[in-house]
C-alpha cells in the first residue's frame, strides 16, 4: 500500500536463491480479497551526532476492496530532536468522493474519477504490493511463508517506492545505505507482514506493515 509519506518524511529527514513472480495460474488460485485491515509503521531514530532526533509515522486502515472500494485510515506523525511534535490525518474514500481531516481542522472533500478510484485500489492491493516485492532482484525464500532481500537503494528502491511512498530523496542526509526486506505470507499466497530495516552511524530505520482480518464483514461509511 502506498503512503502519502515523502513530502512530510523528506522535510524532516533532509536536516541466497532467486524467486520468480507468480504464475497466472498461481494468481488464479488465489482467494479473492474484499476486505482487510492494515497497520503500518514508519520510524527513523537518530543515533551518534543525531542522538535525539526521530520522525515517527503510523497508519491504520480499514479497506474494502470488493464489490467497490473504499478505505477510512489514520494516520499519526510524530517528530523531533530532544522535543515532540505531533499532527494527524483521517482520510476515508467512500463512494466516488475522498474525505480528509487534517488535526481538529474541518473536512475537505474531493470528488473521484473512475482513474483515480482504480489507482486507490492498486494501491490498497495486498496481492499487487506481493508482487512488486517478488519482482525484486534476488529475493532469496528462508521458509515457505518467509522471503528476503537484502540491498542498496538501487536495488530495492522501486518497492520502497511502490509498497510505501518511500524515494530516494528522504534518505538524504542519513547515510542509510543497505535495507533488509522480510515478507511473510499464509497457506493461501496473502501477504502478512513486511519489515523493512537500516542502519547507518547517524539513523536507524525500520518499517513495520501487518495484514489482518481478511474477508471479515465490513462496512465504512462517510464521515
Amino acid at each position: 500500500m502506498k503512503r502519502r509519506i515523502a513530502a512530510i518524511a523528506v522535510s524532516m529527514i533532509a536536516v541466497g536463491v532467486a524467486v520468480m513472480a507468480p504464475t497466472a495460474a498461481n494468481a488464479a488460485s488465489r482467494p479473492l480479497i474484499r476486505t482487510y485491515a492494515g497497520r503500518t509503521s514508519v520510524y527513523f531514530k537518530g543515533v551518534g551526532s543525531q542522538q535525539g532526533w526521530f520522525t515517527s509515522q503510523s497508519y491504520t486502515e480499514s479497506v474494502v476492496l470488493a464489490p467497490h472500494v473504499s478505505l477510512s485510515e489514520k494516520s499519526v506523525f510524530d517528530y523531533g530532536r530532544n522535543d515532540h511534535h505531533r499532527s494527524t490525518q483521517l482520510y476515508y474514500v467512500v463512494g466516488n468522493h475522498s474525505y480528509t481531516k487534517n488535526g481538529n481542522g474541518h473536512w475537505s472533500v474531493l470528488g473521484l474519477s473512475n482513474s483515480a478510484l482504480r489507482s486507490e485500489a492498486q494501491a490498497l492491493n495486498p496481492y499487487l504490493t506481493r508482487k512488486a516485492f517478488l519482482t525484486l532482484p534476488q529475493v532469496r525464500r528462508p521458509s515457505s511463508s518467509h522471503y528476503l532481500v537484502t540491498g542498496d537503494y538501487a536495488h530495492v528502491g522501486r518497492f520502497l517506492q511502490s509498497a510505501f511512498g518511500l524515494p530516494k530523496a528522504v534518505f538524504g542526509g542519513t547515510s542509510l545505505k543497505v535495507f533488509t526486506i522480510s515478507f511473510w505470507d499464509d497457506f493461501r499466497g496473502r501477504p502478512v507482514r513486511i519489515t523493512v530495516s537500516a542502519k547507518s552511524s547517524t539513523f536507524m530505520f525500520t518499517v513495520a506493515e501487518t495484514f489482518s482480518n481478511y474477508n471479515k464483514p465490513l462496512t465504512i461509511a462517510a464521515p
